[in-house]
């Protein structure tokens, strides 16, 4: 787990609790907003029959109410409606309370059929006194936690996070196996550069072991032939002088390449030793101005390669940039699209727009609506930008 930041597992493990408790209090409200505005004009549908003695209101109240949750799927994997209707007067009407209710509490006996019988007068006239007082309803709206509307819920937040975690885990693994092959590299070329400076001074170390028995010979044939050789020995001083200077410079160029390659030797261990940490605090500073674009232009997604690109940008051109980018988050159609630049996989084309002269943003409109910054550069990145964008396919917005 060590290519995954603490703070991704953290929100990974955080937030799925907490948007499952956000998510079923919003649909509690919600189905309480939808319930009470179907039910508001819908509990008495047949006036002329409660009128005319035909039906009870209590009893038409109570199947118009189930005649509306009968069948709901939301009911049935765990909503729980608690609805309450009574006259102004206080008369409860639904649910219908025993005749004895009355004993334990002040509120009116309800009417019921036991009451007054089946004549459709006295129903009539019992209606007539209800419609008189008016009608009220309240609801109330729960999901049982343990309801498998809160289970789909809870396990939609568990598989979206564990999508999430997985992406970022897969990210930072290219980043990391990147980040080798470029350390790889560069140490290869210097270990190819070290050989070459050895092979250098054992190129130097044979020629002064030549020069070294050339001096010996000259000397031994010197004192040998001293008194042959006497009008020809100022220029055999002359050649053994040469060749003791060439011998010199020799041995100031082999202690040059010595000194070279132990510089090179401290600069390899060097670059193995702090490569891991330049790359977390480059990590670090894209994470932050990724996480600051994200923050400023809400209508903008943002490819990481985009936000690299923007940091390597002097102060000028990134203020220049961000004018374009505000624009884009603003109105993407106000901006000025200089030519259109399509990929090898077939998916949408990017769209180039400049800045400062020599400045490109490439951009396109992604699927959600929303402007997808895909890369950052200036004339002098422009190759390497064409090169990612043809490589580019759909799915990587």
């Amino acid at each position: 787990m060590r290519f995954l930041p603490f703070r991704i597992l953290f929100l990974c493990v955080l937030m799925p609790p907490l948007l499952y408790m956000g998510s079923l209090k919003g649909i509690e409200e919600i189905l309480h907003a939808v319930w009470r505005s179907d039910l508001q004009n819908s509990l008495i549908t047949d006036t002329p029959s409660l009128l005319q003695g035909q039906d009870r209101v209590q009893s038409m109240v109570e199947r118009n109410i189930r005649s509306y949750f009968e069948g709901s799927l939301l009911v049935r994997l765990g909503a729980e409606p608690d609805i309450t209707v009574r006259t102004e007067q206080g008369r409860v009407l639904y649910p219908e309370a025993p005749q004895v209710f009355s004993a334990f509490t002040d509120q009116p006996e309800p009417f019921s059929e036991e009451q007054f019988g089946p004549d459709p007068e006295r129903i009539a006239e019992q209606n007539v006194t209800i419609l008189q007082e008016g009608v009220l309803f309240t609801l109330e709206v729960s999901i049982r936690r343990t309801s498998w509307l809160a289970k789909l819920v809870l396990g939609f937040y568990i598989l979206l996070f564990v999508i999430l975690l997985y992406q970022a885990y897969r990210y930072r693994i290219k980043r990391a196996e990147e980040a080798e092959e470029v350390r790889e590299q560069e140490f290869n070329a210097l270990q190819q550069r070290l050989e070459q400076e050895q092979h250098r001074v054992r190129e130097t170390q044979e020629r002064e072991r030549v020069y070294s028995q050339e001096i010996a010979r000259l000397k031994a044939a010197l004192s040998q032939a001293d008194s042959r050789l006497q009008e020809t020995e100022e220029e055999a001083l002359g050649e053994l002088e040469a060749l003791e200077t060439k011998l010199q410079e020799n041995v100031a160029l082999r202690e040059e390449k010595e000194r070279e390659i132990e510089m090179l030797t401290r600069e390899m261990e060097k670059l193995q030793s702090t490569s891991k940490a330049v790359n977390r605090k480059q990590d670090k500073q894209i994470d932050h101005a990724l996480k600051r674009f994200k923050t400023l232009y809400k209508n903008l997604d943002f490819h990481r390669r985009a936000v690299e690109g923007f940091q390597q940008l002097t102060p000028d051109q990134q203020l220049k940039s961000e004018e374009v980018i505000h624009l884009l988050d603003r109105d993407a159609a106000a901006v000025k699209v200089k030519r259109k630049v399509f990929s090898k996989t077939g998916a949408m084309p990017a769209l180039e727009t400049e800045f400062a002269h020599r400045g490109r943003i490439y951009w396109r409109r992604g699927a959600n609506g929303k402007a997808v910054i895909l890369t950052i550069g200036t004339k002098n990145t422009q190759t390497k930008d064409l090169h990612y964008l043809e490589g580019l396919s759909g799915e990587e917005e």
